[in-house]
């Protein structure tokens, strides 16, 4: 699964064709769990971000809760198993 991050958020065709590349590398096999990792990057010379992601689909799988998710439960929230499969 994929999630942008970009602010200003990327236009988007291009967020579409940039989903598109990603999700066609190939996937490895995952054993005991899902694997989450963040890429920091910028594009056009703009500024790299930071602190940790935030996705629009992160922030509205937390919302009216006050306390931090551990990110595994959270990627769950988001992605439930199956769903990207």
């Amino acid at each position: 699964m994929v999630w942008l991050d970009f602010k200003p958020s990327l236009p988007e065709p291009i967020a579409a064709k940039l989903r598109a590349a990603i999700l066609a590398v190939p996937t490895f096999e995952a054993r005991g769990g899902v694997v989450v990792f963040a890429l920091n990057s910028s594009l056009w010379d703009s500024p790299a971000s930071q602190g940790f992601p935030n996705p629009q689909e992160w922030s509205k799988a937390m919302e009216g809760r006050s306390e931090p998710m551990e990110i595994g439960d959270l990627v769950d929230k988001v992605w439930p198993a199956g769903a990207g499969t």
